[in-house]
């Protein structure tokens, strides 16, 4: 289907219709546009592009603002994944804070679920982190 599409507008072969078009991109095998830009802020950040990562949830959220999808589950998945960004970042105060809000506002278990599994290995994480460092400066003195 993509090598066809390709083809097609580069050969310049006009498509009949918008809805032609629609129909083609709307296939399951293509993702839509939001889902791309959360894919790809989601590789970005874990290759440590998180400038790179930050614009493609900004234009996520724009496009979630503009559809006004705020409610849907995809929205709450980019906010998920912004919140791992600022972790990521090292701001983890509001890496957590992100989450709580997350936690309080949308009701899908499945993305509480992750929000409660990410928060608890945050935590853990900045725990074993002070405990070393805690560590470490008792054994200079």
């Amino acid at each position: 289907m993509a090598w066809n599409l390709c083809w097609a507008t580069s050969l310049g072969e006009k498509m009949k219709s918008s809805t032609e078009m629609r129909k083609l991109l709307s296939e399951p095998g293509v993702p839509t546009l939001d889902q791309h830009l959360l894919d790809s802020a989601s590789t970005l950040r874990k290759g440590s592009r998180f400038s790179q990562a930050a614009a493609a949830l900004h234009e996520f959220k724009f496009l979630c603002a503009g559809a006004r999808e705020q409610n849907c589950a995809q929205y709450w998945l980019g906010r998920l994944e912004e919140a791992k960004l600022l972790q990521a970042q090292g701001q983890h105060e509001m890496a957590i804070n992100l989450a709580k809000y997350i936690s309080q506002n949308h009701q899908s278990s499945e993305v509480i679920s992750d929000v409660y599994r990410l928060v608890g290995k945050w935590l853990a994480e900045s725990r074993s982190s002070k405990l070393v460092i805690h560590h470490i400066y008792e054994k200079e003195l």
